[in-house]
């Protein structure tokens, strides 16, 4: 599956995100040279369904006291 996920506002929240899925295993491509997305958007890339629970699981836990 291929994800394209906006990480915020802005690029430094993109970079945030980017380094929470990094330290939970799951690694994001950011969209720095895309026209139009201004790095504020990150790909994703799974292959298994494991890796879709993680990112939910990931995505759920974000920003979350």
């Amino acid at each position: 599956n291929f994800f394209l996920l906006r990480g915020g506002h802005d690029a430094d929240e993109s970079r945030a995100l980017f380094a929470f899925l990094l330290e939970r295993g799951l690694l994001a491509r950011h969209t720095h040279g895309f026209p139009g997305l201004e790095g504020a958007w990150l790909r994703l890339a799974l292959r298994e369904a494991e890796d879709n629970a993680r990112l939910l699981e990931a995505l759920t836990a974000w920003r979350r006291p």
